[in-house]
């Protein structure tokens, strides 16, 4: 019986690899770029009204950004799926998303000012309405599960248990990440 000692290469894609996706959170980052990169009338919207009549945000959003949360995922998926076309000298990466869940969050705040509405007598004008300028900030909550694969480029002499012989083969480093945008939501397990 002989030992066949562990390929160093298998040590370099595996500190590549932590380093990418547990150092830096290397998915966080792309679903973050989408939430960044999503149209500025899909993030912020402002109108004014005579009086307080605020709108309902999600109505609001889908009128000024049709189908925001499926540009949202898409753009999510895509940002993700860019991660395959990273290439290293001596291995490189390939990445499946598995799955992705959306959520989008926001916040609306308004301020006052100028008469709008007046009444008036025949000796005097007073205000009765003032205008009211609304802005609802939206912010994209993603999170996602892919599977990583990542292969060397060239054939190293593996022992086949199986077989009970060396061959000649890549060496692949399989994993899966789950993570989000916001690591207080996490809806997929």
């Amino acid at each position: 019986s002989y030992t066949l000692p562990i390929n160093p290469m298998f040590f370099e894609m595996y500190e590549k690899s932590k380093e990418m996706f547990l150092d830096g959170d290397r998915v966080f980052e792309k679903i973050d770029e989408a939430n960044r990169t999503m149209p500025e009338g899909c993030r912020i919207i402002s109108y004014r009204t005579c009086g307080y009549n605020p709108r309902e945000s999600m109505s609001l959003l889908e009128e000024n950004c049709p189908k925001a949360i499926v540009r949202f995922n898409d753009s999510m998926i895509r940002l993700l799926e860019e991660v395959s076309n990273l290439d290293f000298s001596r291995f490189k990466y390939e990445i499946k998303v598995i799955d992705v869940k959306s959520l989008i969050n926001y916040k609306v705040t308004y301020t006052t000012g100028g008469c709008c509405s007046w009444s008036c007598t025949r000796f005097a004008c007073w205000c009765v309405a003032y205008y009211h300028y609304f802005t609802h900030y939206y912010y994209y909550n993603g999170a996602a599960k892919v599977y990583v694969n990542v292969t060397t480029k060239e054939d190293f002499p593996l022992y086949e248990d199986r077989e009970e012989k060396t061959n000649r083969r890549q060496i692949v480093l399989r994993f899966s990440v789950i993570s989000s945008n916001n690591y207080t939501w996490m809806p997929i397990g």
